[in-house]
């Protein structure tokens, strides 16, 4: 079964984008228009969320990423 994912001008939010089934949701989520942000334990020097931007750029989608630490200081 096929079906397709319009998000274009959305918004999402996806956790745990540095790896796994968060990068390849940030992935699909940018394949179908959406600007992604993303949160991410890792720092966003790491080798692994860089290989996020550059898929969710690879897309032409915006993109932001979070830190799970900075984003807990913050919400305290």
């Amino acid at each position: 079964m096929s079906f397709v994912l319009d998000y274009k001008d959305k918004v999402v939010l996806v956790t745990g984008v540095s790896s796994g089934i968060g990068l390849g949701v940030a992935r699909e989520f940018a394949r179908a228009g959406a600007h992604v942000a993303g949160c991410s334990r890792k720092s966003p020097d790491d080798a692994s969320v860089q290989t996020f931007r550059e898929a969710v750029e690879q897309e032409s989608a915006a993109r932001l990423v979070f830190q799970r630490h900075r984003l807990r200081q913050t919400c305290n």
